[in-house]
Formats: C-alpha cells, structure tokens, sequence
C-alpha cells in the first residue's frame, strides 16, 4: 500500500491536501482503498525510514 499526496487548487485562497491510500493489483493497475487528511494519513503511515519530504506535515 501506498500514501499519494493529492493537492486540488480549488482558488487563490483554498487549497485541499489529502492523501489516497492506493495498491497495486496482481494485473499491474492500481486500486484506490480510502481517502485520508493528511493528520490521518500521518498517524496511519509506516516509516521505515525518515521521509526526505515534509508533505504529510501541514
């Protein structure tokens, strides 16, 4: 499973940040599970190493 960050302009002043949690099927396409913001997505996620970006930190 993965946490794609997905950003959505919606004007100068709103902007939306979430991410989706995706895997990857036997075929090779994805599948979308569940749609996080980005404190859930935080607390949700494994590190297995210190990330090298701040995108799950708002």
């Amino acid at each position: 499973m993965f946490l794609l960050p997905v950003y959505i302009h919606i004007n100068d002043e709103e902007t939306i940040t979430l991410a989706i949690a995706i895997e990857k099927n036997e075929n090779g396409t994805y599948r979308a599970n569940t749609i996080f913001d980005l404190d859930t997505a935080y607390k949700k996620a494994r590190l297995v190493t210190k990330p090298e970006s701040n995108w799950l930190i708002p």
